[in-house]
This record gives structure tokens, sequence and C-alpha cells, in this order.
């Protein structure tokens, strides 16, 4: 018989697993699969194994940084043959990795199909973070907060690594370093007006979103092109080139901002947040109090 003298807490945050262990701090697991992906004979969409190693790997770490946990671990389960399928495979993991600064802290394993011919790309991956218990930044927007969209929702042959438009691990970085963003939430296939939704929902809040020209709210994100964040709406912050100076004073100069007030297209706190990435930032609505 098997004595174990950890105590696990475990439960379901949206996309998230939590297990919270007694040393006082918390495991964040986050998945994502791909099929039907990649350069074989019977895959629908045709891109090479590189790509896809990227993308995939960048949905999972994303859930993680949008937490606030710190990446420790990547597993990717690769159904193709070693080389060359799996090689390429993890050299676009381990360069999205890199690019995002993570490449020497995480520990990569992972496992590939050695037995059986495969005429189709198959691919999930795993990604463990660790926080200290109730530092995760989940559940935490607020009443009145503004939601931005980073990024624009793309799927299957939309999507393409040269491509502006879509949300970047380095984004939530910089975006998470900001006091003043409560809360990021990576879009995927449900789109976002349902994860708007379930955000609201999840505290207990009203949802105010309004139609945003060339932005297609019910449209598939695909492996995460988009991201909403929920953002204090009086805020100052800091600048691309300094997202360490990321603050949160209070009211600025001169403004004063409701629940009931729209924000212009080129409003003061969607400027600020543009001036942090380089992706598009719409504002979307608000969530007030019920």
């Amino acid at each position: 018989m098997l004595c174990w003298d950890v105590d696990a807490r475990k439960e379901k945050y949206r996309d998230l697993t939590l297990v919270t262990l007694d040393e006082g701090y918390v495991l964040a697991i986050a998945c994502d699969s791909a099929g039907g992906i990649g350069p074989k004979e019977l895959d629908s969409v045709k891109v090479p194994g590189y790509v896809l190693g990227r993308f995939t790997a960048r949905v999972a770490l994303m859930e993680l940084l949008a937490a606030g946990a710190k990446p420790v671990v990547l597993v990717s389960n690769v159904c193709v043959e070693p080389d060359p399928g799996a090689r390429e495979i993890t050299r676009g993991i381990t360069e999205e990795l890199r690019l995002a600064g993570l490449d020497s802290s995480i520990a990569i394993t992972g496992s590939t199909e050695k037995n059986i011919p495969t005429r189709q790309t198959g691919l999930g991956v795993t990604a463990i973070g660790i926080a200290r218990a109730g530092s995760l930044k989940l559940g935490t927007a607020r009443p009145n907060d503004r939601l931005f969209c980073v990024g624009i929702p793309k799927v299957g042959n939309e999507v393409s690594l040269d491509d502006p438009d879509l949300a970047t691990l380095k984004a939530v970085i910089a975006l998470r370093a900001c006091p003043g963003v409560h809360e990021i939430v990576p879009v995927g296939s449900q789109g976002i007006r349902r994860e708007a939704e379930v955000l609201a929902q999840t505290e207990g809040l009203k949802l105010h979103l309004g139609p945003v020209a060339g932005l297609d709210m019910e449209k598939s994100a695909g492996p995460a092109t988009c991201f909403i964040i929920a953002a204090e709406p009086s805020s100052s912050l800091g600048s691309r080139q300094d997202s360490s100076s990321c603050s949160y004073p209070g009211s600025f100069s001169g403004t004063s901002l409701d629940s009931g007030l729209e924000l212009s297209p080129g409003s003061f706190l969607q400027d600020k947040i543009q001036s942090l990435v380089v992706q598009p930032v719409r504002d979307i609505g608000h969530i007030s109090p019920r």
C-alpha cells in the first residue's frame, strides 16, 4: 500500500485544473490538442509540424500565464514518428518557449509513436505551472471593469505565424505585469462573446457588450488568437518599452469614468493598453453589478 504525505485538493476553473498542495502552493494544469492539422497525407489543414508545435504550445502556456502561474513543465504527446514529424513539432514548441523568454525555466518531456506508421498528425500538449496559494488571478474581475479584446479571432487556414493580429505569449506577459489588469481570459473555440459571458457569470456580474466593427464576437479564435482583459477603468499603464512600470494610481487627471460611460475607440485606457502590445486592441464593453 502506498502512503502519500501530500494532501492535494483538486478543482476545475474554466480551462484550468488546479491542485492545491499542503505546502501552500497550487499546481495549475492546462491542455490543448490538435488533430488533422499538419504536413501528413490525411491532414485537413496543411501546415508544417513546426507551426503546429508553436501554436499548440502557445494555447496551453497562455492559460497558465493569463492566470499568473509560472510554467515549469511542458508535456508533448506527439502522435507521429520521431523523425522528421516529432522533431519538427518539438522544434516549434521549443521556439515558442524561447520567444516568450521561458525556455530556460521549463522542463520538456513527452512521447512519440514508434510502432505504427501514421498518415495523419495528432498532438497533445499539457503545461503545468506553479503559484502560491491565493496568488492566482482567477475570478478577480471587478464591477465596472472595462473589457478589451487583444488580437483577432482566426481559425484553420486563416492562422499563420507572421500575422501581427494574433495574440502572443509576450502580449499576455506584458499585460499580466500590470496590476490594473484584473483578469485575462484566452479565447478559443467558443468565441469572444461566450468567454465574456462566462467571465461575468463567474463573478456574479452583468455583462454589457456592444457591437464592434470588424470584430466577430461569435467566431472561434482557434489556437487562442485573441484574449479578453478586464481592466480598471481609470488607469495609467506604462509603455511597451518598460512593461515593469505598469501601475494604476487611480483616476487620471481631469477624467472620471463610471459604468454607464462608453469609452470611445480613441479612449485613454485603450490607447495605453495598445502601447503595451502590437496586436489590435478593441473596447468591447464592460461589466457591472447586477
